[in-house]
């Protein structure tokens, strides 16, 4: 590389998929870097709908506004472990062919992602790693050791939130190497929409069955066992026992349909499902809440859904085990923390929100205002930046400041 070009950088991923699309399109809108992005495999409709109860496509671009390709990869089917499912071939040649300055891993969750690094290491070129893992104590030895000697060898890692970033620090990674990335999601998208929508509140609340007294907590995500959603189903139940106006919407689908829409009939719950909702839809539900909950376990390394209905001026409640509560959720500022698990604390939130209704307008003003500044795709790609210059070891105005192409 001589003075004055950009670097060139190579992303390896899994899949397309829709939270790192619009940051694709930053980093190549920035103009920092010559980049191309290589994809293990793209997934069929019904490979998309794990996990969401029905096959689909995403309903926004998910592979415009950068350069990509697809690299060689063979399914071995469900009879292989989910982590060696999809091995590619082509990536030592794709490096030799792109020749990049660095190779961006964004995480170690499938062995493709793995054979990258390993390409890229028998080459000599640096990787920064980027993945979403939190410290979690009974973590088995062998798992452990394992992450330590991937993240260890790494030139640098981005570190999204706070948790991730304690987690590469207890394996060792050495504080100058590792350089925040902030997680996000693309705000100035949902909050446009949410403001395209506003003035339509009251009809969609009524088309989601929302009554127009209640105080409305929105739950949006699979419905699976680590995001808890029936516990969001007993707290509003328990809450409007306690005499406050309060209604759920359940926006998702999955394996825990059968048995949140059974709780809602036994419970006689004030609460509403109203199913899969694809990315264009989604700013739907944040006009009509007032407040999202997440009351995910310690496997919810992230939850970028507080991101987005944040972005759409909506306060969150989530567990103490959500990954990204010290980053998003300030106590009576942006929203609430309570003890995962622990329904009656999280009926009692919610009670206190419905008697405060300017104070919840208020905490998701300034929650909005709280990823707009520190949440955002353009804190993402500057991170990345500095991690690559970090990297190169020289002062690279290119890569710091942006130059045309």
């Amino acid at each position: 590389m001589t003075a004055g070009e950009r670097p060139r950088l190579l992303v390896f991923t899994t899949h397309p998929i829709q939270y790192q699309a619009p940051w694709f399109r930053a980093i190549e809108e920035s103009g920092r870097f010559e980049l191309l992005v290589a994809f293990s495999y793209i997934p069929t409709d019904s490979e998309q709908a794990v996990g969401f109860g029905g096959a689909f496509e995403w309903d926004i671009p998910l592979r415009e506004g950068y350069r990509s390709v697809v690299l060689d990869s063979r399914d071995l089917g469900r009879a292989a472990p989910d982590w060696l499912r999809r091995p590619i071939r082509g990536s030592g040649a794709l490096l030799e062919r792109f020749r990049p300055d660095a190779a961006l891993v964004l995480g170690w969750q499938e062995v493709s992602l793995c054979q990258a690094m390993r390409a890229c290491w028998r080459r000599g070129v640096p990787v920064i790693l980027r993945g979403e893992s939190v410290p979690r104590p009974r973590r088995r030895r062998l798992v452990r050791w394992g992450q330590r000697q991937l993240v260890r060898r790494a030139a640098g890692v981005l570190a999204i939130g706070a948790r991730n970033r304690r987690f590469y620090a207890d394996l060792g990674v050495q504080e100058s190497t590792i350089v925040d990335a902030p997680y996000c999601v693309d705000n100035a998208r949902f909050a446009a929409a949410a403001a395209r929508l506003t003035a339509r509140r009251t009809e969609i609340r009524r088309g989601f069955g929302i009554p127009e007294e209640a105080l409305c907590l929105l739950f949006a995500g699979k419905l699976e066992a680590k995001k808890r959603p029936v516990d969001v189903i007993e707290a509003v139940t328990a809450a409007r026992a306690a005499g406050a106006p309060v209604h759920a919407l359940i926006v998702g689908d999955g394996p825990l349909r059968a048995e949140c829409e059974s709780r809602i009939a036994a419970l006689a719950a004030p609460a509403s499902m109203a199913g899969f909702r694809n990315q264009s839809e989604l700013p739907c539900a944040y006009v009509a809440a007032d407040a999202l909950v997440l009351p995910s376990d310690a496997r919810e390394t992230w939850g970028l859904v507080v991101n987005e209905a944040m972005a759409c001026g909506l306060p969150a409640i989530v567990s103490d085990a959500v990954g990204c509560a010290p980053d998003l959720v300030q106590d009576g500022e942006t929203g609430a923390i309570f003890p995962c698990g622990d329904v009656a604390t999280l009926a009692g939130v919610i009670r206190s929100w419905a008697d405060d209704r300017k104070g919840v307008i208020s905490m998701g003003r300034q929650a909005e205002a709280h990823v707009r500044a520190r949440y955002s795709i353009e804190g993402a790609v500057k991170g990345l930046a500095g991690a690559v210059q970090n990297v190169l070891g020289r002062n690279a105005t290119s890569v710091s400041e942006g130059q045309t192409a």
